[in-house]
């Protein structure tokens, strides 16, 4: 099979593919398209030849799919719903109603170079930056831009007073629609490849929050990559909520962590897979780590480096003080980021709150050691949110998201099975375990 990147497949002949497959004939499938039967017939012809492989079989009662063309119907008519959805809320918008009818962009009838435009512009805020990386002249931009905005019949950008392009409430909406649509569209060029050699490959995209950060995601990255050396692996730190949105988008298959729930946020699913107990970080040589049993006063006397103040665990982390009547710690830096979080301990007498397994693996790799503070380990075995495995709902996973949720789950499970106790772990890391306890 031929590697092609979704975005270079015409959406007007995958139309045509799905239709095809929906009414089970080319006949059929123009007259639901109002398109002529040359017309379909060339269209499906084009993708078979741009992927290298045959979707239908040819026979007298008409055009029956192959197991290629199974996978890639499957996706495109996810990929379809994604732009229903779009033009659900289009037409939801307050103004004429008569102005909000179909748009051929809500049918997949509308060149890609319109929309693969309007994409990198949401990027970039800026048209030249949008044009440089899809490596095209601006006026291309301009134009595709202007072309999609006539046919919505509203704007998708306001110019900033900075000069940037900020986008609208619906090009927003917009932009997670298409984007989640040549998703699945990619995620189908990939699982058809695999269906071809054998070989999956495809691209995973994960977030990972500090409680995973250092051991379980590494470990269970590795054992996927192991096994399958094909999949491109990315990974993401920052804000939850910018990780929520990339989730949203298609750009993220997982977003690893700690979360609570919000009832106003039913696109997405969240999975628990572990308990989090917490530990007490500092370097090695701080003068609590001379105390055999720090208490909660010592602990919101002490400066801080957390992570930022509107995540379940910094609420968590306040909650240890007020039930204990004491005012939470006062002097503290907000960070996500483990190597700032750990460069900060290094250079301060800083604190900062980390899970028992980045503990371990933390000890294991620098100067920087766990804290005898058995008050808080114990407060957070019973509340302390659980490790969950955040993803969008109504989705199907790709084969490498699959891989990899499969291997995080047997990571854990390890983990779990283990115990992590002193007998039972290896040699290296009953060293961890011995500076952990």
């Amino acid at each position: 099979m031929n590697p092609v990147d979704a975005s270079a497949l015409s959406l007007r002949q995958l139309r045509a593919v799905l239709s095809v497959a929906e009414t089970g004939s080319i006949s059929h499938a123009s007259m639901h398209l109002a398109r002529s039967h040359s017309a379909t017939s060339k269209a499906v012809s084009q993708i078979e030849k741009q992927l290298g492989i045959r979707l239908f079989d040819r026979v007298t009662a008409g055009m029956i799919p192959t197991s290629y063309g199974e996978a890639l119907v499957k996706r495109l008519k996810s990929a379809n719903r994604e732009f229903e959805r779009a033009g659900a809320e289009y037409r939801n918008l307050p103004g004429d109603p008569k102005q909000r009818q179909n748009p051929p962009v809500f049918r997949m009838e509308i060149g890609n170079n319109r929309l693969v435009a309007f994409i990198a512009v949401h990027r970039f805020r800026d048209i030249r930056f949008a044009a440089d990386r899809l490596d095209i002249a601006p006026h291309a931009v301009y134009r595709a831009l202007n072309e999609l905005q006539d046919q919505l019949n509203l704007p998708l950008f306001e110019r900033s007073s900075g000069g940037t392009l900020e986008a609208t409430p619906f090009s927003r909406v917009l932009n997670t629609h298409v984007r989640l649509a040549f998703s699945e569209i990619q995620h189908a060029v990939d699982e058809m490849a695999g269906m071809a050699d054998g070989i999956v490959r495809g691209r995973l995209a994960i977030a990972t929050l500090p409680p995973v950060r250092n051991l379980i995601a590494p470990r269970a990255i590795s054992r996927l990559l192991k096994s399958h050396p094909r999949i491109r692996v990315a990974t993401l730190e920052g804000d939850l909520h910018v990780m929520e949105s990339a989730l949203r988008s298609g750009d993220l298959d997982f977003v690893i962590g700690v979360r609570y729930l919000a009832s106003d946020h039913p696109d997405l699913i969240l999975h628990p897979i572990m308990d989090a107990e917490a530990r007490i970080l500092a370097r090695a040589g701080h003068p609590l780590g001379r105390v055999q049993s720090v208490k909660a006063e010592d602990l919101a006397a002490a400066t801080w480096i957390l992570p930022p103040m509107d995540t379940p665990i910094a609420e968590w982390f306040r909650s240890y003080f007020n039930a204990r009547g004491l005012e939470p710690p006062s002097d503290w830096v907000e960070s996500g980021s483990s190597q700032v979080v750990d460069g900060v301990l290094l250079e301060s007498d800083r604190l900062a709150l980390s899970s028992v397994y980045d503990a371990q693996r933390r000890s294991e790799l620098s100067a920087i050691v766990p804290l005898a503070a058995g008050d808080i380990e114990q407060y957070s075995r019973t509340t302390v949110p659980k490790v969950q495995i955040i993803m969008r709902a109504n989705t199907t996973m790709s084969p490498p998201a699959k891989l990899f949720y499969e291997q995080l789950i047997g990571v854990v499970r390890d983990i779990e099975k283990t115990g992590r106790t002193e007998e039972q772990a290896p040699e290296r890391e009953r060293r961890i375990v011995k500076r952990v306890k």
